[in-house]
Order: C-alpha cells, then sequence, then structure tokens
C-alpha cells in the first residue's frame, strides 16, 4: 500500500474495505487527520514500485492516487524515494511493512510503522535509533528523489494512457 501519510480518502477507503475493516468511515478520518503532521515535520517515505503498480479501487482511485503522491512529493518537507522492482534490488529490509521516520520541533524524532491492523508511532530513543539505521540500510536500494517522481509520473502515464481507461470503470 502507499505509505498512509500519502493516501487520498477514496484509495484509504478502498484499502480498507478491501482488507475488512469493521470501521472504514472511522478509519479513514483517523487516516486523513494524521496528515496533518506533513504540515509540522520534514518526511522522507519510500515505496516499493510495486505498490504504485497495484490497482486499488478502480482506475479513477488509482491515477488520483498516484497524482496525489506527486502533489506531496512537491512539498519542501517531504522527500519521496521508490524501490525500484529489478532483480537487482530483490528483497531488502523493510520489505514487509511502511516505516516513516519523522523529525520535528514539537515531537523531536519519531518513527511511525503502519501493519495489518494498525499503525504504530515510536518515540523511545532507543528504538528510534534502531529504526534509523534499518531505514538507512533500506535507503541503500532507493532511486534518488527525482528519478523516483519520474517512476511515479511514468507508471501514472503507463497505466492510464487516455482518460479512456478511467471513463471505462
Amino acid at each position: 500500500m502507499i505509505q498512509p501519510l500519502f493516501q487520498t480518502e477514496d484509495y484509504a477507503r478502498a484499502l480498507l474495505i478491501g482488507g475488512g475493516s469493521p470501521k472504514v468511515e472511522e478509519d479513514v478520518a483517523e487516516r486523513m487527520a494524521r496528515q496533518s503532521i506533513l504540515d509540522r515535520a520534514f518526511v522522507t517515505a519510500v515505496l516499493d514500485e510495486e505498490v504504485l503498480r497495484r490497482p486499488i479501487g478502480s482506475p479513477a482511485i488509482m491515477r488520483d492516487q498516484l497524482s496525489h503522491v506527486l502533489k506531496v512529493a512537491e512539498r519542501d518537507n517531504v522527500l519521496v524515494h521508490v524501490i525500484p522492482a529489478t532483480f537487482d534490488t530483490g528483497a531488502y529490509p523493510g520489505l514487509d511493512g511502511a516505516l516513516t521516520l519523522l523529525t520535528g520541533d514539537d515531537f523531536g524524532e519519531v518513527a511511525y510503522t503502519e501493519s495489518l491492523g494498525g499503525g504504530r508511532l515510536i518515540s523511545s530513543p532507543r528504538e528510534v535509533a534502531e529504526f534509523a539505521i534499518l531505514f538507512t540500510r533500506i535507503m541503500g536500494a532507493v532511486l534518488p528523489a527525482g528519478q523516483s517522481v519520474a517512476l511515479i509520473r511514468r507508471v501514472m502515464e503507463e497505466a492510464f494512457q487516455s482518460d479512456d481507461d478511467v471513463a471505462e470503470e
């Protein structure tokens, strides 16, 4: 899935419905509220190329979601990197779940992980340091930010070569 901090409402809703959440609208509202952190923190996020290509919801939802990721990536306080789906990359640390490191004046350094059943905010300095090491290892597999944005744009263009793709839903 695409990093929860970068999800649109429709994409989050489709994920939660597909995942069988018993409280979809409450969970969507919670995810959207968490996105306010983008207004007060520096965020570096890593997306696996496969999540950009996984069809969630509908063509229109995916087009809007990828467009939204591109808009978020334009923010001065956000870096988005993509790990390319290649045999050279293969399996890498962190493949089993979303991880975000956040730094802000209000809360210092924290890590946030998202997995089935919810997310976990980690503020213990020792645990944050362990996640920072893991994140550094993950960063060894990423494309630079500019190439990452270009890849997201290319995936979006490949998937939605014309508005007919979206109109056919």
